[in-house]
């Protein structure tokens, strides 16, 4: 597939986050309005102790700054808070919140500043923070599920916010947390593209899938043995969004 594994019907199923969300506020989850809110809205067992001592690091660097965590699962709360402390990082600066319904958890993604990945396969996490048009950073790593999170990002036009190694990852986020026009750069750019780039355009998908099927069959009536598929018959239709946060 040309752009994205994954395929999305946030524009049927998820069209209420291109409104303004009046219904949900960070006092809604005990978190203040004057804070720099990190997130990471996915399953405990993504992350490892390597990434947490980075976010830790990255929270250490950032004066008044939190992180936002899920209870998810509830037990990995304490174990987190513990491990938080063992690293030096003074009580108070993660926040967990429990799991809510999908319409809630799209519309309070937007609550956040920036949104740290995993770098172990979030595919639906991501999707609905992007879609939400909250920036994500994340970095690459040498195996598939380790990239998912930049193949996203690169199909959302935002390939300056893929990094390779662990170092680039905190730095590129104190960077975002200090530099407040260049953050509202990448949130624009997901907002105003987001509902015609290439990882929601559901359309384009499945015009895809259903050429490269097509082109499996012919190949098999011809006799032929088999080999690998590109299905990149339908071309992107916007240039990439680098050039608004560039411009902004």
């Amino acid at each position: 597939m040309p752009h994205s594994l994954n395929v999305n019907d946030h524009k049927q199923s998820s069209t209420f986050a291109l409104q303004k969300c009046d219904d949900v506020n960070r006092e809604m989850y005990g978190i203040s309005d004057d804070v720099f809110v990190f997130g990471c809205f996915n399953q405990a067992y993504k992350m490892n102790p390597e990434l947490f001592k980075v976010w830790v690091e990255i929270l250490k660097g950032v004066e008044n700054s939190v992180l936002w965590l899920l209870r998810f699962p509830p037990a990995s709360e304490q174990r987190l808070l513990a491990e938080a402390a063992r690293l030096g990082l003074e009580p108070g600066r993660i926040i967990f919140t429990d799991v809510v319904p999908k319409e809630e958890h799209i519309k309070r993604c937007q609550l956040v500043d920036l949104f740290l990945d995993t770098e172990f396969c979030g595919v639906t996490t991501t999707c609905d923070i992007l879609w939400s048009g909250t920036p994500m950073i994340s970095k690459l790593g040498d195996s598939m599920h380790q990239r998912v999170g930049g193949s996203l990002l690169i199909n959302s036009g935002l390939e300056d916010l893929v990094v390779k190694t662990w170092d680039e990852y905190k730095a590129l986020a104190i960077k975002l947390a200090t530099e407040e026009r260049m953050l509202l750069g990448y949130r624009q750019a997901l907002e105003f593209g987001r509902d015609t780039n290439d990882l929601f355009d559901t359309q384009k998908w499945v015009y895809n899938l259903e050429h490269g099927l097509l082109q499996i069959v012919h190949h098999h009536e011809k006799g032929h043995q088999p080999k690998d598929i590109t299905c990149d018959f339908l071309k992107p239709r916007r240039p990439s969004l680098n050039g608004l946060v560039e411009g902004v």
